[in-house]
């Protein structure tokens, strides 16, 4: 039994419509079952209920897992944050619609020869990517939204820049 590190964040809603967010740090038992977990923050959430006069609008709960063996050790030269992947789906259920994932500081490797504005979906960590990211099976599925609209297949693939700077401390 190992304990993973995790955050329930519970958002209230006050009269006038404010919402705050209380963020509990908790640990949980990574034998548990999805099942259990959510009984188990049903209850914190019903706890939480009985001592706030808002209104829950909604619970989250944020578990963090151990990073896997083989990362980079440091980031690439020239790599920055600001230049992203946007890899953009078609949705199931959802008819014209579509949903992007934003890749932050887009691996130069992966973008089209003959346009670096595109990424070029025949490499293969980008094609792995986006496979992964609309496949169906056993480990998980990636959905968008509460109706569980879920990704159907890839509709583009491009580079674009971001602003996410943050002002460098004065020192």
């Amino acid at each position: 039994m190992a304990l993973a590190q995790s955050v329930l964040s519970t958002t209230i809603e006050d009269e006038p419509g404010e919402r705050q967010a209380m963020p509990i740090y908790l640990n949980i038992d990574d034998t548990n079952t999805l099942a259990d977990i959510q009984t188990a923050m049903g209850a914190i959430v019903t706890l939480i209920d009985d001592v706030t006069d808002g209104k829950i609008v909604r619970a989250r709960l944020v578990v963090n897992v151990t990073l896997p063996g083989g990362l980079k050790a440091s980031a690439a030269t020239g790599s920055d944050n600001e230049e992203t992947g946007l890899f953009t789906f078609d949705l199931t259920g959802a008819i014209g619609k579509a949903f992007a994932v934003d890749v932050p500081a887009v691996a130069q490797a992966i973008l089209d020869t003959g346009n670096m504005n595109r990424i070029d979906l025949t490499n293969t960590e980008a094609s792995a990517f986006a496979a992964r990211l609309y496949a169906v099976n056993s480990d998980y599925q990636v959905t968008i939204n509460t109706w569980s609209d879920v990704f159907e297949f890839i509709r583009t693939a491009v580079k674009t820049f971001r602003k996410h700077r943050r002002q460098a401390k004065r020192v």
